[in-house]
């Protein structure tokens, strides 16, 4: 888990997830007083800046942001309600340029920081009842792409990987 080796090399990690039990279970997995889960729903992107505001108040700046929340419901491009393509892109795009911009002011204050964006790695691949999912790419990647053309000259860098 992505959250237990951070921790390992020393890194206090906010991790963010969708409910209580989802706080309560990371918490056990982890075992650590360096994780801070936050508790917000990704979808409701108008909620992110204050939720990550709150939280830069109480604990300081953030160095780092790891984007990896995604969900992927399968499903054909014939078979997908839009409403469900629109929640895929909101959790799976949309969040993610929210959570960059909620750090970056921290980021900037601390004259450095890391964005790392973990795409899917089927982006090439065509595969069947997944189009929805594959979209997202294009977002994660163009964040890493402008990123630097934006932040160069802040210390901040943006990266993306495919999962």
């Amino acid at each position: 888990m992505l959250v237990a080796q951070l921790i390992e090399r020393g890194a206090e990690v906010v991790g963010a997830v969708k409910t209580e039990a989802d706080a309560e279970n990371l918490v056990r997995q982890t075992a650590s007083d360096r994780l801070t889960p936050l508790v917000f729903d990704l979808e409701d992107t108008e909620n992110i800046a204050p939720v990550i505001a709150a939280e830069i108040a109480a604990g300081g700046p953030i160095y780092g942001l790891v984007n990896n929340a995604a969900i992927y419901p399968k499903a054909g491009i014939d078979e997908i309600p839009v409403a469900e393509i629109r929640r895929v892109l909101s959790v799976n795009a949309l969040a993610g340029a929210a959570l960059v911009q909620a750090c970056l002011p921290g980021m900037k204050q601390l004259g450095s920081g890391r964005v790392v964006n973990i795409a899917s790695n089927t982006f090439d691949m065509g595969m069947e009842a997944r189009l929805h999912l594959l979209v997202q790419r294009g977002p994660r990647t163009a964040l890493a792409g402008a990123g630097p053309r934006d932040l160069g000259r802040t210390g901040i860098t943006p990266n993306v990987f495919p999962r």
